[in-house]
C-alpha cells in the first residue's frame, strides 16, 4: 500500500483520510468510521467526472468532501466496504475474472470470521485482535508453511472447515519444509 496524499478532518484531527494505491492503478480513499472501522472507498466508484487522483493530490482536503458526498448518496455500510475490498483483492491481486471472484466471495462469505480477518489482512496488513483458525491452522501459518497466497490461505481455511478429511491430506502434500513443520513421514 502506497500513501499518495493524506489530510486530517477539520472537526476532529484524530480522523485521517488517505489516498492510497493498493494495486497497480487502483486507488482508494482510506478513512475511519465512527465505530473505529477502517474503510476504503474505491476511487473508481466515485462518479465525479474529474480525475479524482489529481484533484486529491493537488488538494488533499478534497477527500473529506468526496467521502461525505459519496456516503450520503450511496448505501455503503461496513459490510459493503468489506465485500468491495475483498472482491477488489481477488480481481486485482489475484488477477481473475469477476465470475471467479464472485464464486470465491460466495465461498468465503459462508464464514464471517474468515471474511473479517481477511479484510483486516488486506487493509491493515495484519490479522485482527484474535486469530481465526481452521483445523488448528491460521492463514498466516498456512502461508508460512506452504506457498499459498493470502487468497489461497483463506480459501483453504474454508476447505479445512468444511471438509477436513479431504483438506488435511492435501495440506500435507503442499508443505514446503516437511521436517521443520512436523510433516516429515520418516
Amino acid at each position: 500500500m502506497e500513501v499518495i496524499a493524506s489530510c486530517k478532518d477539520f472537526l476532529d484531527d484524530t480522523v485521517k483520510y488517505q489516498l492510497i494505491r493498493r494495486y497497480q492503478d487502483r486507488y482508494y480513499i482510506r478513512f475511519e468510521l465512527e465505530s473505529g472501522f477502517i474503510a476504503e472507498l474505491p476511487v473508481s466508484e466515485i462518479p465525479t467526472g474529474k480525475n479524482v487522483v489529481k484533484l486529491i493530490t493537488d488538494k488533499p482536503s478534497e477527500m473529506i468532501k468526496i467521502v461525505n458526498a459519496f456516503r450520503q448518496k450511496g448505501d455503503w455500510t461496513e459490510t459493503s466496504y468489506v465485500q468491495s475490498t475483498i472482491i477488489d483483492c481477488l480481481l486485482y491481486s489475484g488477477d481473475m475474472p469477476m465470475t471467479q471472484a464472485s464464486k470465491i466471495w460466495s465461498k468465503l462469505s459462508r464464514h464471517e470470521d474468515l471474511v473479517q480477518e481477511m479484510y483486516n489482512m488486506i487493509v491493515e496488513e495484519r490479522p485482527g485482535i484474535r486469530s481465526v483458525k481452521a483445523a488448528g491452522f491460521t492463514a498466516r501459518k498456512l502461508m508460512d508453511i506452504t506457498q499459498m497466497t493470502l487468497i489461497g490461505a483463506y480459501l483453504f481455511m474454508v476447505s479445512l472447515r468444511e471438509d477436513p478429511e479431504k483438506a488435511l491430506p492435501q495440506l500435507k502434500d503442499m508443505v514446503v519444509d516437511k521436517q521443520t513443520t512436523g510433516y516429515d513421514e520418516t
